[in-house]
């Protein structure tokens, strides 16, 4: 039989506590019976997806097919995580081990995401002849597999921070970092188009942490990604100078 214990008011008259609560707020020990106070059940939100676990589901869902995703429908089923999944796709596949020229076919793509984000736009705006280019299932696939036991452990040092203090808006912090990754993808994305051997890996490795950063809100991985961008341009720009010089002195010797 329920007991009438005096408490706080909630509305009029007395709160009513039951024997048995399906959740238990706080006791209230009367004598030698324990009495308990109860609220409602709030269901849990649900934790946001990690990257690592959505590259492994959209691996799983190109397993078995013959014809691959294009650039476009990939921006489109992945919304508002268009611009960061895109540029990791696009540097894991420049970074990892490919076939001769990766860099120079993935760097197109890497220059138009960079002015979409440079400009504003909240979803890549894609020219019809690079969102009708057609990625091969496996080869994506593979990549997907490889990358995201990686990420997984990567993402325990990734998680929304700021550099600009917490005086600035969420949304004005993202929109600063949307334009500084933009700005340093465009200059590594024409780097990368450069037929420079050798400079694939530190390039694609360098726009993988600018897209971590701003897939997780994490300025700290952003300000690190231009960091190793620096690097990785300076070392793109003097492997290209020597490449030329060693070329002008091969033609003017057989000359």
């Amino acid at each position: 039989m329920p007991v009438d214990v005096p408490c706080i008011p909630q509305g009029r008259g007395i709160f009513t506590v039951p024997k048995r609560p399906p959740e238990t707020l706080a006791s209230l020990k009367l004598g030698s019976r324990s009495m308990e106070l109860t609220r409602p059940a709030v269901p849990a939100a649900d934790p946001p997806e990690r990257t690592s676990d959505r590259l492994t589901r959209m691996a799983a869902a190109l397993e078995g097919r013959t014809e691959g995703p294009t650039i476009a429908e990939l921006a489109e089923d992945l919304g508002r995580l268009a611009y960061g999944m895109l540029l990791l796709i696009c540097a894991l596949g420049c970074a990892l081990p490919g076939p001769p020229g990766t860099g120079a076919v993935l760097g197109a793509p890497l220059i138009v995401l960079s002015f979409g984000m440079l400009r504003g736009h909240h979803h890549p705006i894609l020219p019809a002849f690079i969102g009708r280019r057609r990625l091969p299932p496996e080869g994506v696939r593979r990549t997907l597999l490889r990358a995201a036991p990686m990420l997984a452990r990567l993402e325990v040092y990734l998680r929304p921070r700021t550099l600009l203090g917490e005086e600035c808006a969420a949304e004005e912090r993202a929109v600063v970092q949307e334009r500084l990754t933009g700005a340093a993808v465009l200059v590594l994305g024409l780097l990368l188009s450069l037929p420079t051997p050798f400079t694939n890996l530190p390039l694609g490795v360098s726009i993988a942490i600018l897209a971590l950063g701003l897939l997780e809100r994490d300025a700290w991985a952003t300000a690190l990604g231009m960091v190793a961008g620096s690097f990785a341009a300076a070392l793109t720009i003097g492997l290209t100078g020597g490449w030329l010089l060693a070329g002008a002195a091969v033609v003017h010797l057989l000359g």
